[in-house]
């Protein structure tokens, strides 16, 4: 309940310091477009940064944080300045990029666990042990093998810019399995 209270000041706070609070607009900073035109698109890609990223703090909604990378990016479009030149625009965007890829990097190995768990065959519920899942089409009807197999060796790096997780399973070395993942900006890569 203090989650939603919470995201409902912040969202009044900014509707009305953006949209209903009165700006000094100067005809001098715009000379082809129109100031209000900007001024409104500006207001609200800023509107939806700021409430999209509270809203992904908040209630953990991970696809929020695209809208905020947009509108932030958006903004660094939009922003018209007579000192702003186009090098210090691409630096910003670039440098935007780069740190809401850093801040989707998963820094805790649950997010491993859950890359692992996506695979159809294998389900890992604990450290120590997994199940691995087999289907056997025989005399007509379809079977669900299941075979417990523990875990030789799990291992997750956080390198600030990726993270690396793996985890062995197997009886013995021979038959043993390797699992292996990288994460980029927030996406599981298996290698």
């Amino acid at each position: 309940m203090v989650d939603y209270i919470f995201m409902f000041l912040i969202f009044s706070i900014t509707l009305y310091s953006l949209f209903f609070k009165k700006e000094k607009e100067t005809a001098e900073d715009w000379k082809e477009i129109s100031p209000k035109t900007v001024s409104m698109f500006y207001r609200f890609l800023y509107f939806g940064a700021i409430n999209s990223f509270f809203a992904k703090m908040i209630f953990d909604i991970e696809w929020m944080i695209w809208i905020t990378v947009y509108s932030a990016l958006g903004m660094v479009i939009c922003y018209k300045s007579n000192k702003t030149k186009r090098s210090t625009k691409i630096v910003l965007v670039i440098a935007i990029v780069i740190f809401f890829s850093i801040y989707r990097v998963p820094g805790n190995p649950i997010s491993f666990e859950e890359f692992v768990n996506s695979r159809d065959d294998i389900q890992c519920k604990y450290r120590f042990e997994c199940v691995m899942i087999s289907h056997d089409e025989t005399e007509e009807t379809l079977k669900t093998i299941t075979k417990i197999i523990p875990v030789r060796g799990f291992s997750y790096d956080y390198y600030f810019l990726y993270s690396k997780g793996s985890i062995k399973l197997g009886e013995d070395a021979e038959d043993e399995e390797e699992i292996k993942g990288i994460n980029i900006a927030g996406f599981w890569f298996e290698y």
